[in-house]
């Protein structure tokens, strides 16, 4: 699975996270780097680690969106997946009473190859 886990934050505060507590060493690790971001400032970055990446999209009006890949997840498929939660919670009064089930949900859709038309065509 390319997007292993992937959360939300409001600043430094966890609204939601999905899979909850299945990997505690890579969302411990992801929480202390969106800790660094500003949280007022339109950022998006990649921090690379030995085994997996660390990714984030931060829109500027507080909120956060930040994930944990495999190393050989396309960049294209990471910056899709975060432009399309960050869509979804952009702006003060974004619905996140279930942010758990639109990460899982969006996952599953940037996880699946068979979404990816790019690789589809290139094969």
């Amino acid at each position: 699975m390319p997007v292993k886990y992937s959360c939300i934050n409001d600043g430094n505060k966890l609204i939601a996270e999905h899979p909850a507590g299945e990997f505690p060493k890579l969302a411990q690790t992801l929480q202390t780097v969106l800790a660094t971001v500003p949280p007022r400032e339109y950022r998006r970055q990649t921090v690379e680690d030995q085994e997996v990446n660390f990714h984030y999209l931060s829109n500027g009006d507080g909120r956060i969106v930040g994930c944990v890949s495999t190393r050989e997840v396309r960049s294209r498929t990471i910056s899709s997946f975060l432009e399309a939660v960050e869509a979804l919670v952009r702006g003060p009064s974004a619905d996140l009473r279930n942010g758990k089930k639109m990460l899982q949900t969006k996952m599953e859709y940037f996880n699946d190859p068979a979404n990816d038309k790019i690789s589809a065509v290139q094969e």
